[in-house]
């Protein structure tokens, strides 16, 4: 499967493991991530736009608290290179929830840090590639690409 595809990762106990669905620039994704508190979680994964879905369990080995929650949209390395940043400008996550017991809370009724993409290999330390905007009303936020292309960014 090459050009664009979704993935899924539970850091640091799986590596990258892409999902057999096909995506394109300006779908409507879905995901529902459950955490079962026995190492295991349950993964919903929907392309809203074409209607094919899949879903799976993972294991991991100990240490998962379950404790967390990420958004991430990232560029993955290829055969060890990070290829061309696409332009994700306006890559909107609405309805972004998370529960911690039997509490539903908007993503930003949580702790929650801002991340941003930079390239580690320009000269100019503070050129941004990536950056999120602020969360509104409580469960919706966008980001914004704002340098894509042949770029090698990291996450600071």
């Amino acid at each position: 499967m090459g050009g664009d595809y979704l993935w899924w990762e539970a850091y640091p106990f799986n590596v990258q493991q892409q999902v057999n669905i096909a995506v394109s620039p300006g779908q409507t994704i879905f995901v529902n991530v459950a955490y079962y508190g026995s190492s295991t979680a349950h993964y919903y994964i929907k392309n809203e736009s074409t209607g094919v879905a899949t879903s799976f369990d993972a294991s991991f080995s100990g240490g998962f608290t379950g404790l967390n929650a990420e958004w991430i949209v990232e560029r993955t390395q290829v055969g060890g290179n990070h290829p061309p940043l696409a332009d994700l400008t306006n890559t909107t996550f609405s309805d972004a929830n998370a529960e911690q017991g039997s509490t539903w809370n908007g993503v930003g009724n949580w702790s929650h840090k801002y991340i941003n993409m930079h390239d580690p290999y320009n000269d100019d330390s503070e050129v941004t590639d990536a950056y999120p905007g602020p969360i509104s009303p409580a469960n919706s936020f966008t980001l914004y690409c704002s340098n894509y292309g042949d770029t090698d960014a990291a996450e600071t």
